[in-house]
């Protein structure tokens, strides 16, 4: 009988050992694991700060494309449509806010002289503006019939040839 128990501790002993060498292995196993899924973690939030600096610089781009066609689409135009067009869009307006605002939308070249200059023409000659109070203007939205033979108010796409005849003197 003693045999069979000293046996049998044996195999006892032997498995203990087997199943501590797995444990051992398993919990290698496992530290391997944890570090993998840091780096694979680490690498998604660099993915993913990429992705959005990507994002923003794509976004970053396509904003300064359409401020860039916008710009341009205000070059294109004349002084006299420039003032008109901003009166329209914006409303009442000093000629400095005119400035301003002619400014913004890509027109560095235009100067206070020019802005008053073309109030002028519009008002004299064309009857599209109209004073509002000591220093503003406001765009008419019907013209005074019978100023420079106009009968009715074309206002031309930004870049289209304009349709009026008499161009002004700015």
């Amino acid at each position: 009988m003693f045999v069979e128990t000293a046996e049998y501790f044996a195999l006892l002993e032997r498995d203990i050992d087997t199943y501590k060498r797995e444990r051992d292995e398993l919990r290698a196993r496992t530290r391997d694991l944890e570090v993998k899924i840091l780096e694979l973690e680490d690498s998604r939030r660099a993915l993913q700060i990429l992705a959005e600096q990507y994002s923003d610089a794509v976004i970053k781009a396509q904003i300064a494309h359409r401020e860039d066609e916008q710009a341009s689409t205000w070059r294109r135009l004349s002084k006299i449509d420039a003032v008109q067009r901003a009166l329209r869009e914006a409303g009442d307006m000093t000629p400095t806010e005119l400035l301003g605002y002619l400014t913004s939308m890509g027109r560095p070249e235009d100067t206070a002289a020019n802005i008053s200059a073309a109030l002028s023409y519009l008002k004299r000659k064309k009857g599209t503006v109209q004073r509002v109070g000591a220093a503003r203007w406001r765009y008419a939205d019907h013209p005074t019939p019978g100023i420079a033979g106009q009968t009715a108010l074309t206002l031309d796409e930004p870049g289209a040839p304009s349709s009026t005849q008499e161009e002004a003197p700015v």
